[in-house]
């Protein structure tokens, strides 16, 4: 029984084992070849391995990757690695001035960018790191992103639109928030992304809710579920009956609020 044990607590650790002998085989050729092509194949070998589980070697690797691109002219190479760097530098490593300072690097080649989607995310992914620096900045980059995409580039539009809405709604500025999570939630439902449909629409109810225009947030949201039902979307139905329920919380109808729980725990045990 002992030698079972043994032998399945080795199972378990030898895939984490041939991860970590797979690493350090092809850093060993990063580190060792002079060919410019083979090092950045097996630099990308190493990030895509080191993804989501070492970020310092991921962090460190990618900006060895987009270095070398760029010495070899391989713009769009080194654009795609700085917009998956934009995450992990921002939000797991809180240094969005990084982030920005190597998009920037690659963004002063803009003109070798052919590829509609490369270009705007470049912005994009600026516009998501500035937004914790400086929301009228990440306003800026958002316009930037979608004055770039494409007509392929649908989705990425739809995003952009709804974080642009968001920095506009943190500003206060309801107006131009309001148009651009419309513009998200038509495109969205276009492409039938219905969660984030969901997401858009919730954005800009929350802009009425917590301005206190209760009735103009509950015939909003009314709409909101009469489309999601429509869509037999039931599941997604909890968000909009609990956002209710708070704002007859607020407004101290306690029989209201305990309706509108009730409606949201059934949807949720539907699902």
């Amino acid at each position: 029984m002992k030698k079972i044990l043994v032998l399945f607590f080795i199972l378990l650790e030898y895939p984490t084992i041939g991860l970590s002998q797979d690493i350090q085989h092809y850093r060993s050729i990063a580190d060792t070849t002079h060919n410019a092509q083979l090092k950045l194949v097996a630099l990308d070998s190493v990030i895509s391995k080191s993804r989501n589980i070492d970020n310092d070697s991921f962090i460190v690797f990618s900006i060895q990757y987009i270095k070398l691109a760029k010495e070899i002219d391989s713009i769009e190479s080194a654009a795609k690695k700085a917009m998956n760097l934009q995450y992990i530098l921002s939000v797991k490593k809180n240094d969005s001035r990084k982030a920005i300072t190597i998009i920037d690097e690659v963004l002063a080649n803009k003109y070798k960018i052919k590829d509609s989607f490369l270009l705007g995310g470049l912005y994009l992914k600026r516009g998501g790191a500035n937004y914790r620096i400086d929301i009228n900045e990440s306003i800026k980059d958002y316009t930037k992103a979608l004055n770039n995409f494409g007509q392929k580039d649908s989705i990425y539009k739809a995003d952009t639109y709804l974080f642009r809405g968001q920095a506009y709604s943190n500003l206060g500025k309801f107006v131009p928030a309001g148009e651009d999570y419309k513009k998200a939630y038509t495109l969205f439902e276009a492409l039938k992304d219905y969660q984030y449909m969901l997401f858009s629409q919730q954005g800009n109810i929350t802009m009425y809710s917590i301005n206190g225009f209760y009735d103009k947030a509950k015939k909003e949201r009314t709409l909101l579920i009469d489309k999601l039902t429509e869509l037999k979307l039931d599941h997604l139905l909890v968000m909009p009956y609990y956002n209710q329920s708070l704002d007859y919380k607020k407004q101290g109808d306690k029989k209201l609020q305990k309706k509108y729980l009730l409606k949201a725990d059934s949807s949720l045990t539907d699902d």
